[in-house]
């Protein structure tokens, strides 16, 4: 995160953050209450941040962010935002 500060923003050029959509799931429950923090900070504050360094920025959640498919669409959509 400090290199993405350092760097500023992207201005107008497309953008498309792609992230899962599948909270971390700690290996033993017990640590479940301190991952619920994690999990809101990933989801309804780093990422929509990380959007937002484009105004012309797009946050995907994707259950299957990890699959071709999926990183290939998002690169379609920013390749069509050209």
């Amino acid at each position: 995160m400090a290199e993405v500060r350092v760097a500023g923003n992207f201005g107008d050029r497309p953008l498309v953050v792609l992230t899962g959509g599948k909270p971390f799931r700690p290996p033993d429950s017990k640590y479940q209450e301190a991952t619920d923090p994690l999990n809101d900070y990933w989801f309804h504050q780093l990422q929509p941040r990380l959007t937002a360094l484009s105004t012309h920025g797009l946050l995907v959640i994707d259950d299957h962010a990890e699959e071709p498919t999926s990183v290939v669409q998002a690169i379609d959509e920013v390749r069509s935002a050209r």
